[in-house]
């Protein structure tokens, strides 16, 4: 219509273009959420293997800020978003009051979730989109007060907006509003502080560059992150702790100890070929052991 400014509103011309913008207007939301969507549920076998691929590392932008079990939050996020800036816009203009109402149940409700589920991996993230669902929730809710205040001003000028709503001015819905937001920013960052370092307290291995834990992903095909492999006579008790330490200080780490994890003998090198390493734990009479996997006997041999 910019490019041809003949063609007038309601006219023959001005259908198949307002079409067209629609069938776009309504293509971009509804179909980057089912590209977003298609895509995570692709990633759904490597991201639970911990494998890395070609596809989940081009698409890290939409799971790797969220816990494993939460790798899909993204689109869940998405999906708000488009209701709350689209989706509510349907309801007739008459009915803004129930768009109001909408927005908000769907604010409380996407709030609560957050605070539950915590699908964030990092602390801060989690205190800091909790803090912000609540802010646009106290938003809404005073949008929801200010509609009412001006409905009752002007449809009924006669009425007393203080004797319903207990405000007697506008500006003091908006001073109080404000000054909510401004409690729940305060409080979270607070909160986010300390749960931040409580969080660094913990004893668990982290990255120099990040101050996080590191990510264990594993090749395709792999079962466990490391074989620890011992003698029994003399080594299993001390393998057992090492274990139990990785796992502490590495939450997550799949840690293969025969006590645990064998099932049978006879399949050892398969054990380890489905380890990305090897731990040898080189106690008394490890190198006379019967049952030394083939694959270590020759670069464990005594002469070597």
């Amino acid at each position: 219509m910019r490019q041809d400014a003949s063609v007038e509103c309601g006219t023959e011309d001005h259908g198949p273009i307002k079409n067209l913008a629609i069938g776009f207007i309504v293509l971009w939301p509804l179909g980057s959420l089912v590209l977003y969507s298609s895509l995570l549920i692709v990633c759904y076998k490597p991201l639970q293997a911990k494998a890395r691929t070609a596809l989940t590392r081009a698409t890290a932008f939409l799971h790797r800020e969220y816990e494993l079990t939460y790798f899909w939050w993204e689109a869940l996020e998405l999906a708000r978003k488009l209701v709350l800036t689209g989706a509510v816009l349907l309801i007739p203009e008459e009915r803004a009051f129930v768009r109001l109402v909408v927005a908000t149940l769907i604010c409380s409700f996407y709030a609560v979730a957050l605070a539950a589920v915590r699908p964030y991996k990092r602390i801060e993230d989690n205190c800091l989109a909790v803090a912000m669902g609540f802010v646009l929730l106290l938003l809404f809710l005073g949008a929801n007060w200010t509609t009412i205040f001006l409905g009752i001003e002007e449809r009924y000028p006669e009425a007393d907006p203080f004797a319903i709503l207990g405000f007697g001015k506008l500006n003091v819905i908006v001073n109080t509003m404000i000054a909510l937001v401004a409690i729940t920013l305060v409080f979270f960052f607070v909160a986010g502080i300390v749960a931040a370092r409580r969080f660094a307290e913990v004893p668990t291995i982290r990255l120099a560059s990040t101050n996080q834990r590191p990510e264990l992903t594993v090749a395709k095909g792999i079962t466990w992150h490391l074989f620890n492999s011992h003698i029994w006579s003399t080594g299993q008790d001390a393998v057992a702790v090492i274990k139990k330490q990785l796992m502490l200080l590495l939450p997550g780490v799949k840690v293969f100890v025969d006590v645990d994890d064998l099932e049978d003998i006879g399949a050892l090198e398969e054990y380890i070929r489905h380890s990305q390493a090897i731990l040898i734990f080189l106690s008394q009479g490890y190198f006379r052991s019967k049952a030394l996997p083939l694959p270590l006997r020759p670069l464990l041999s005594p002469q070597h």
